[in-house]
């Protein structure tokens, strides 16, 4: 039995899930100021059998509240408390512009609705904001469109206009509004049928193929019959999306336990912490018959979604609840989010660390700071040198990025060859560093690899980067038009 929370910006809604299935549901308004000893106390009043509670799963659009009901959550059941989006990631493909300013809420909707119909659909959620999902006819989020809720429009009404009273939303009996309430509940509700009739109809018209319209949030039984469209309604859309998308995760972890058990196999297995489908806090592993490789030990930055920290680390828990033996930890550059969880983490790892002489040149610091040098194994390698970790068999090659000594690694072990590349790209007149290793590259590619695990930002984005050298010309030719001083900021790492 779970206990799923969904937080929106007016209200949070409770909901015990067992066997897939809603069992009760609960719903209460958002209230910024509302305490975890609050929250506390309503949760016990409400949940009275806390046996059979298994974990809580929060999806929330509102940060400051999301920590409070966490915390209220554990003190109250003292159970696992799981963020969507946080603690694990919703696995749903993705097509926009910034995939991080796309919802939760929106995510496990579009998730839900795929998962239920494997059709491509338009989901309407009524809530603060009346908001328009797209998903395709490939399964994927595409876009969609974010309209004033109906409260919210109710609302401002009120508040813009001194004679205006506050009403609740219904059905009107005829267009034509005799007083000023019928004429405002008219307004509010016939335009918000002509605008969602309007806006399935261009968004179909624009995907050039039909789509099953969902409808989901506190209005969408008012508006269902009005639009004159068929359409689903879908009252506990969001509480599976969330439910669902901890599926997800809860089957890759029993994936996981499952290799384990067998680990006399030839296969290697390639397990990212953090860094994969994100900017950041980068954390690789690789494993091999008991035996672990940790590639990169990131941190990524402060993000406007979350309140109360500047930086985030990768979860790791899962090196000491499966027990792994870490071999060894190569640095492949000295940016912050490939070094800078190192000595914060290693505590938990406790492994040598190798890396190039301007990488360890920044960590050693950093590790005398954090009063760990004396207790880390800190290895230097050369550039474009071979060494092994364990049964890693790695090679460093040359690539060319925005700082020293950035290396991509050919590892072989067994009979399996990868080629990480670290961060990238292609610079034949870096400003800093070296070129990249062209004819060794050229060999690996001939030669074949069994996979390449690539990180460079816009690596997905057709074209070329243009060399950072280019661009000295342009700061040169701006700074000499001022007298007084010029400030540049940069990663301190790149100060050569």
């Amino acid at each position: 039995m779970y206990l799923i929370v969904d937080i929106g910006n007016t209200n949070i809604v409770f909901a015990v899930v067992k066997n897939k299935i809603v069992k009760s549901k609960w719903r209460i308004s958002t209230n910024i100021n509302r305490t975890s000893d609050e929250y506390y106390i309503w949760l016990s009043t409400i949940l009275t059998n806390k046996k059979n509670l298994e974990l809580v799963i929060i999806g929330s659009v509102v940060p400051e509240v999301t920590v409070e009901i966490k915390r209220a959550c554990f003190d109250c059941f003292k159970k696992k408390v799981f963020v969507i989006n946080e603690d694990v990631k919703v696995n749903f493909p993705i097509e926009v512009e910034n995939k991080r300013e796309v919802g939760t809420d929106r995510l496990v909707n579009s998730l839900a609705a795929w998962h239920a119909y494997k059709s491509p659909c338009i989901i309407i959620d009524f809530g603060t904001a009346t908001t328009f999902d797209v998903v395709n006819k490939e399964g994927k989020y595409i876009g969609g469109i974010i309209s004033p809720g109906i409260n919210l429009s109710l609302q401002t009404l009120h508040v813009a206009a001194a004679r205006l009273p506050r009403i609740a939303v219904s059905k009107p009996k005829q267009i034509i509004g005799k007083n000023t309430t019928d004429a405002m509940s008219s307004g509010i509700y016939f335009g918000y049928v002509g605008l969602i009739k309007h806006l399935i109809e261009q968004i179909t018209l624009e995907l050039g193929y039909k789509t099953k319209i969902i409808l989901t949030g506190g209005q969408a039984n008012l508006f269902s019959e009005k639009i004159g469209i068929k359409n689903i309604v879908e009252k506990n859309l969001t509480i599976e999306g969330l439910y669902l998308a901890f599926s997800q995760q809860k089957k890759k972890i029993k994936m996981i336990k499952n290799s384990f058990k067998n680990k006399n196999t030839n296969d290697l297995y390639f397990l990212p912490l953090g860094g994969s489908g994100e900017i950041g806090m980068n954390f690789n592993m690789y494993g091999y018959k008991d035996n672990w490789i940790i590639i990169d030990c990131g941190v990524s930055f402060k993000d406007d979604k979350v309140i109360g920290a500047d930086v985030f680390m990768p979860n790791i828990d899962a090196i000491s609840e499966y027990k792994m033996n870490i071999c060894g930890m190569f640095i492949t550059h000295a940016h912050e989010d490939h070094i800078g969880g190192v000595h914060h983490l290693w505590p938990l790892i406790k492994c040598p660390i190798y890396t190039t002489p301007f990488s360890g040149h920044l960590l050693k610091q950093r590790l005398i700071d954090a009063g760990l040098y004396d207790k880390v194994d800190l290895k230097i390698v050369k550039k474009e040198s071979k060494f092994k970790i364990g049964p890693f068999n790695l090679e460093l090659i040359n690539i060319s990025h925005s700082i020293l000594e950035s290396n991509s690694v050919m590892m072989s072990v067994g009979n399996t060859k990868i080629f990480h590349t670290g961060d990238w790209k292609i610079d034949d007149a870096p400003s800093i560093g070296n070129k990249p290793n062209a004819k060794r590259l050229k060999e690996i590619g001939k030669s074949g690899v069994n996979a390449m695990i690539c990180d460079s930002t816009n690596a997905n984005v057709k074209g070329f980067s243009g060399s950072e050298k280019s661009i000295e010309k342009g700061i040169f030719d701006l700074v000499k038009n001022y007298n007084g001083r010029v400030f540049i900021t940069m990663f301190a790492s790149n100060v050569e």
